[in-house]
């Protein structure tokens, strides 16, 4: 019994030095489980009062539609703060990918009329319900104080007179959001 508690003890000593907390951040600072706190706006709230790790991880800027860029802004100022290649980049759109620690990702498309951003739909692939839930209501927060506060209706999001909505797309174990601002290209 002696030398199986000398053999279990240093065992059960490294495990417990090597596991992290679920919320601890990276090195980045990325948080690396999604259900985090949420910061709830008042509906006199600002933009820049919005913000959660969530709402950081998705490099979200107050008063913009979607990261550093607005409808109507130049394809070239779209892409100048992109630090990764396009996974698709044709005539009538651009498509960005990022994928966080925890194994969700988001996927972005920049939607282009001569020469102009007149769209964006964004694409957030997570892991279960609870993150579905959490993105769902920090992205509601951020919307609701860029453009007034909504109510949902049949479970979508519609702000600005629907040229911005939000709709959970979850099926069966298949978790995720789709967000869509503008004039989002025919069948995507």
């Amino acid at each position: 019994m002696k030398h199986l508690l000398l053999f279990a003890l240093p065992l059960l000593l490294l495990a417990a030095c090597t596991s992290r907390p679920s919320g601890e951040t990276n090195t980045t600072g990325t948080a690396i489980d999604s259900a985090l706190t949420t910061a709830t706006p008042t509906a006199d709230a600002p933009v820049s009062s919005v913000s959660t790790a969530r709402i950081s991880s998705l490099s979200l800027v107050p008063n913009y539609d979607w990261k550093q860029v607005k409808l109507g802004d130049a394809l070239a100022a779209a892409k100048a703060p992109e630090t990764e290649r396009p996974f698709e980049e044709d005539a009538s759109h651009v498509g960005y990918s990022v994928e966080f620690d925890n194994l969700e990702s988001v996927d972005y498309q920049y939607f282009i009329e001569g020469e102009k951003i007149s769209g964006i739909r964004v694409d957030l692939y997570l892991n279960n319900p609870a993150s579905v839930r959490t993105y769902q209501q920090d992205l509601v927060a951020y919307y609701n104080a860029r453009y007034g506060t909504i109510q949902p209706k049949a479970g979508l999001y519609a702000w600005n007179n629907g040229t911005v909505t939000l709709k959970d797309v979850s099926k069966a174990k298949e978790y995720g959001l789709v967000l869509k601002i503008g004039k989002v290209g025919i069948g995507k």
